[in-house]
């Protein structure tokens, strides 16, 4: 085999190698909007972070408005915990921001809220991608 034809069949091999890796990248980028598009308008029930132990939540209320939607759960423990306690056993009063999945790149938040007498954590999901969740 001469040096010509190796030259040949590494270009074929490159531009094969650029095909595959150009068609793996755009149906990455189709699934991303597809999901993120067409994905759930609201938070799932489920979304609730993990709770520790001794905590529970109540049923969850979903609110809508022009950003997003979001939900609202109620956490209590023991009837001697106080709400500071609930909160700190949370990780404390606070905001944490991130994608809604691998695939569904709107800006899902959680936050949890303190007042003098209950906490509660909130899912809020952006209504497209790129937007804020409200």
């Amino acid at each position: 085999m001469g040096r010509h034809e190796t030259s040949a069949i590494w270009f074929k091999r490159v531009i094969a190698m650029t095909c595959v890796l150009l068609s793996l990248t755009m149906a990455a980028v189709v699934t991303v909007v597809i999901c993120s598009i067409f994905g759930s308008p609201y938070p799932a029930e489920d979304e609730l972070p993990d709770l520790p132990a001794g905590l529970v939540a109540s049923s969850s209320d979903l609110e809508c408005a022009g950003a997003g939607c979001w939900r609202t759960w109620t956490i209590s423990g023991p009837d001697h915990m106080t709400a500071a306690e609930v909160a700190a056993r949370l990780g404390g009063a606070g905001q944490s921001c991130g994608h809604h999945g691998w695939f569904d790149w709107r800006e899902a938040c959680t936050t949890v809220h303190m007042s003098p007498d209950q906490v509660t954590v909130q899912r809020a999901l952006a209504e497209k991608p790129g937007g804020s969740a409200p």
